[in-house]
């Protein structure tokens, strides 16, 4: 009988409250560098050497798209407005600009490039508003890298409707099987099966933007009206890390009793 190993815990990864910054990835750029090489083995590149599968770590500098006018993270955790009062040197007057700061998530993602000559089939591009097609396609998720037991989804992968974020884990050997499952499923699968998901992936993006647009907004709301109420977090969590970080320590991070409100 093979002893079954313990899973240990990132110290910060898998702790929330600890995601207050984008964090560089953790695995080193030659080992990243070797597992891209794999995956491109097994699934090629274009002719203009683009990967058609790539990692990508979540809280890279570099994993943000545009989005409506402005440059947004792929995979957002949370978002924060903050206001940064400067001295304008021709007036001599303070004033006040905005910086949006976006906290990214700190799992691997494999990502999967759509040509674009499928994105320009149909009208599922240009119903996101995303602008014109990239001229290299664009990619979208494939699936999150992550570990997953009974203690958060059982493996599902995910709960009541939304992706389990897991457990972080590097990408490695078992991701690639995985892969490898996938694309002998759709070696052997109709032609009628494959086509539709084109289509599909453009949806994805759509709901996944939509759901973020949301929730960046509820923030926003949740955090004026937390201004406006000095110190109201205490009587909104008794959530101690909450508490000896103030209440912008985690935009959302807590929730009002009912009846309060």
């Amino acid at each position: 009988m093979s002893q079954q190993v313990e899973w240990v815990s990132h110290p910060v990864f898998d702790v929330e409250q600890a995601w207050t910054r984008n964090y560089p990835c953790p695995v080193p750029v030659s080992e990243l560098a070797d597992f891209q090489r794999r995956l491109d083995a097994l699934t090629g590149k274009t002719v203009n050497n683009l990967s058609r599968l790539k990692v990508v770590w979540g809280m890279a500098a570099d994993d943000v798209m545009f989005f409506r006018g402005q440059y947004l993270r792929q995979h957002p955790h949370w978002r924060e407005e903050k206001l940064i009062p400067f001295e304008n040197p021709d007036t001599g007057l303070t004033e006040v600009v905005s910086e949006i700061i976006e906290i990214g998530v700190p799992r691997f993602y494999m990502m999967e490039l759509n040509d674009r000559e499928d994105l320009m089939k149909g009208n599922g591009w240009d119903s996101l508003e995303l602008g014109p097609i990239p001229e290299n396609g664009f990619y979208t998720d494939w699936f999150l890298v992550a570990h997953h037991d009974a203690f958060c989804c059982k493996g599902a992968g995910h709960f009541n409707g939304v992706r389990c974020l897991g457990s972080y884990r590097p990408p490695g050997e078992q991701d690639l099987d995985r892969i490898r499952q996938m694309l002998r499923n759709k070696n052997n699968a109709r032609p009628d099966e494959i086509e539709p998901s084109i289509e599909l992936a453009a949806k994805r993006v759509g709901d996944k933007w939509r759901k973020a647009r949301d929730k960046r907004q509820a923030e926003m709301r949740d955090a004026i009206k937390s201004s406006l109420a000095p110190h109201a977090h205490t009587f909104t969590t008794d959530d101690p890390s909450v508490l000896s970080n103030g209440k912008y320590h985690f935009l959302g991070g807590s929730k009002q009793p009912k009846g309060t409100e």
